[in-house]
């Protein structure tokens, strides 16, 4: 973490991109990519020539004004957790976008802008949406079997995040992306800034119950009661005291 100054991190799979585009340092990505308006955060899209193709990105940007860099004295950058948190979540088999490239720019410790950059999702749409408007997803919903399959497939994958010690925090709808490819239907984790903080670790039934909590805020209105209890049973948790835990969480913070 640079004290004063910029700090670039590219995936090695873009770094001939970022060279070709011009792109090293984080004011190069945000003048280039990102141009904003000196608001505190905003994303963009862009596509760029990458490995023979155009590739989709999206851009997050953040400025910190004023009195709110004082938050941000000697601590990690968002952007540079979420860009480390994704790599950690692929090892351990959860479907995350790539993260491409983040940077930093610090002035005597204080965070002034920050940027992330990560490969779009493509032919994707959140659960939130999908749950209230399911016909404005871009291809045929999913059957009972490819619905059965996904629900047990992300609950082993967010079974072994909680066991690694890695938990979502944000596992709302809204972050939940599902897309249809050639290889079938899958289900993506998006936003996650806050799945390797410290007091999850410190506290790992206190942040399951968390994680469930903001699954079954969504859940209750795609899916049965039938549903959420196989995606228990999957993930291996189905004690009375647990699902009571979750869903007195859920009541509380999430009615």
């Amino acid at each position: 973490m640079p004290l004063h100054g910029s700090r670039l991190v590219v995936h090695p799979e873009y770094e001939p991109t970022f060279r070709a585009q011009g792109v090293t340092t984080p004011a190069d990505a945000a003048a280039k990519w990102a141009p904003g308006d000196g608001s505190r955060s905003r994303v963009a899209e862009v596509r760029i020539p990458h490995a023979g193709s155009t590739t989709h990105l999206f851009i997050k940007t953040y400025h910190y004004p004023g009195l709110w860099r004082l938050r941000t004295l000697f601590i990690p950058a968002r952007v540079r957790r979420e860009y480390e948190n994704l790599l950690g979540l692929h090892r351990l088999g959860l479907r995350v976008p790539l993260p491409v490239a983040y940077g930093e720019t610090r002035r005597f410790g204080l965070l002034t802008d920050s940027f992330l950059a990560t490969e779009a999702i493509e032919n994707a749409v959140d659960l939130r949406e999908l749950a209230v408007a399911p016909a404005k997803a871009p291809f045929p919903m999913p059957g009972p079997k490819e619905r059965r399959e996904l629900i047990a497939s992300f609950a082993r994958a967010l079974r072994r995040c909680h066991d690694a010690g890695w938990f979502l925090h944000t596992a709302f709808f809204k972050n939940l992306l599902l897309s249809r490819g050639a290889s079938g239907y899958e289900l993506w984790v998006i936003d996650v800034p806050f799945a390797h903080i410290w007091r999850n670790r410190l506290l790992p039934d206190f942040a399951r119950v968390r994680d469930f909590a903001c699954l079954l805020k969504g859940a209750v209105k795609l899916l049965s009661r039938a549903e959420r209890m196989r995606f228990c049973r999957a993930y291996g948790r189905t004690d009375r005291t647990f699902l009571q835990s979750v869903d007195s969480y859920r009541r509380r913070h999430y009615p």
